[in-house]
Formats: C-alpha cells, sequence, structure tokens
C-alpha cells in the first residue's frame, strides 16, 4: 500500500441553541461563504433556515441554498453539491438538520 496522510476535519455541533452560534464558529475557521445543505423544507417551516441564514449574515457569511437532500443521497444530488460549490467558490459547507445531510 502507497503511504499517505488523510486530514478530515469535520466539526458537529449539536443541542439547542447552536444555530445561534454557527456563524461565529464558520468565521473563526475563515470561511466567507458557505454551501449550506439541508433535507426537506422543514426547517425554512419552521423558522431554522432563517435563524442560520441570518446568523451567518451577522458574520458577514455568504451562504448557497442546497435542500432536498435525503437519506442515503443518490449520486446526483451529490453532484449537484459539488458543481454548486464549484461554481460559487465556497469554503466550506454546512448541514444543517438531521442525519441526512450528514449522510
Amino acid at each position: 500500500m502507497k503511504e499517505f496522510t488523510f486530514y478530515n476535519p469535520t466539526r458537529i455541533e449539536f443541542g439547542s441553541g447552536k444555530e445561534d452560534t454557527i456563524g461565529a464558529h464558520i468565521a473563526s475557521a475563515g470561511a466567507r461563504k458557505v454551501l449550506l445543505c439541508y433535507g426537506s423544507e422543514r426547517i425554512k417551516r419552521e423558522g431554522l433556515f432563517d435563524t442560520v441564514s441570518q446568523n451567518l449574515a451577522d458574520h458577514g457569511i455568504e451562504h448557497i441554498e442546497l435542500g432536498g437532500i435525503v437519506s442515503n443521497p443518490v449520486i446526483s444530488k451529490v453532484r449537484e453539491g459539488v458543481e454548486l460549490a464549484k461554481h460559487h467558490s465556497v469554503d466550506a459547507i454546512l448541514s444543517v438538520g438531521g442525519g441526512s445531510v450528514l449522510d
């Protein structure tokens, strides 16, 4: 086997009120534009999307939206995310919601 180093820094924030701190976490990492991924439209109906979007904006972070992610995402949705990330030159990926977007 060929030698290599794999570095995969992932931060998972879980719990009540975390949506109010996400902008600070992302800004501290130096990201200015994120791909905001979510599953169903439920996060919009319940106000979570607006809260997160506003918190990002308050920290000078722009977001590009990718919704409709289902459990065990299909490759076409993954490719859609890759294209959006490339086209908009995002610095980070932010997944908001349940397990589907973490898949």
